[in-house]
């Protein structure tokens, strides 16, 4: 049974992962950072001041901020200033909570690269050194296996 949302501003074909509509929804990198991109997008639109963000730590650190957060931990950014039509969004940690390690001194200061650890996108079928076949592949191309 799928859980309906009522929520007009969450995408209704949201948690589907694997079908071509919810392909942006994918555990990869290149679906990830697209992702954040567009939430830093719609953040730099935006006329308020201050703006909270919640959200998974994992999506924070690997594909927004590059830095850790702990569990109720916070920290407080600035949006960068863009240098031209195609350059990527980008945030600036205050020093305030990059010195303390997070705004309540419970995280780690180390930096993580934005993408660093995602998986990377697989790569088609048909192309020479390509991955083995995975169980994604086989629902989304139809394949069915036989014994010889």
């Amino acid at each position: 049974m799928a859980l309906a949302l009522p929520s007009p501003h969450v995408d209704q074909v949201y948690p589907d992962k694997t079908s071509p509509a919810g392909s942006r929804y994918a555990y990869t990198k290149s679906a990830i950072l697209a992702r954040a991109q567009s939430c830093l997008e719609d953040l730099y639109k935006r006329k308020d001041k201050f703006i909270a963000i919640v959200s998974h730590s994992g999506f924070l650190r690997l594909g927004v901020t590059g830095c850790w957060f702990y569990n109720g931990d916070y920290r407080v950014f600035d949006l960068e200033e863009t240098k031209g039509p195609y350059d990527e969004y980008r945030l600036k940690q205050w020093e305030l909570t990059y010195e303390k390690g997070g705004g309540m001194g419970w995280s780690w200061k180390d930096w993580v690269e934005i993408g660093s650890e995602l998986p990377d996108d697989p790569t088609p079928i048909g192309i020479p050194g390509n991955h083995p076949v995975t169980a994604a592949d086989v629902n989304e191309i139809g394949i069915t296996s036989h014994s010889e």
